[in-house]
């Protein structure tokens, strides 16, 4: 103080520049199975609350996103964080889903003569009609199902037409 007329004691203050506060929420991602899932780094956030300081970008805050591990078909939480501390960071967790790849098959023909071994249910097999497998997945991963169809009143060793119909028990195919 320049004044001669007080005695002046100036004590310091402080001065707080505090964390810029948001909320993002992981964007949902999907793939289908056995395609190839997207990379940690392939990963983004949108906000849904708050906004970067002038002069920054969203990618300034540090993200480090995460897929809970798996590939089989399902939904997994995409969790993250953000290491930039100039922000307090809620970031709401997204879904990352794995669709069930479409395949279409159809029950093979097969045939015997009347009196002959009549084949097992085991025995009937199926051909790809349409799509892929994924991975390395086979035919047989798909947890197939067949049936002869035996028409009410028949023993089913007659001669004669029998529906073969099935079912494929693996989630990870949409069949």
């Amino acid at each position: 103080a320049t004044n001669g007329n007080y005695k002046v004691k100036v004590e310091n203050g402080t001065y707080t520049i505090t964390a810029r506060e948001m909320t993002v929420v992981a964007d949902n991602k999907s793939s289908v199975y056995g395609d190839r899932i997207l990379d940690n780094t392939e990963l983004t956030v949108s906000i849904i609350n708050g906004t970067v300081a002038d002069g920054e970008e969203l990618s300034d805050l540090g993200f480090e996103l995460s897929k809970a591990e798996g590939k089989d078909a399902g939904d997994y939480a995409i969790t993250g964080t953000a290491s930039n501390g100039n922000y307090k960071v809620e970031v709401v967790p997204g879904t990352y889903t794995i669709t069930p790849r479409e395949m279409t098959v159809v029950a093979e023909d097969k045939s015997s003569v009347y009196g002959d071994r009549i084949l097992d249910n085991t025995e009937l097999t199926v051909a790809v009609v349409e799509g892929t497998l994924g991975y390395e997945d086979k035919l047989s991963d798909l947890g197939f199902e067949l049936t002869r169809e035996i028409p009410e009143g028949s023993n089913g060793k007659d001669a004669g037409s029998y529906v073969i119909s099935g079912t494929a028990s693996n989630g990870n195919y949409k069949v």
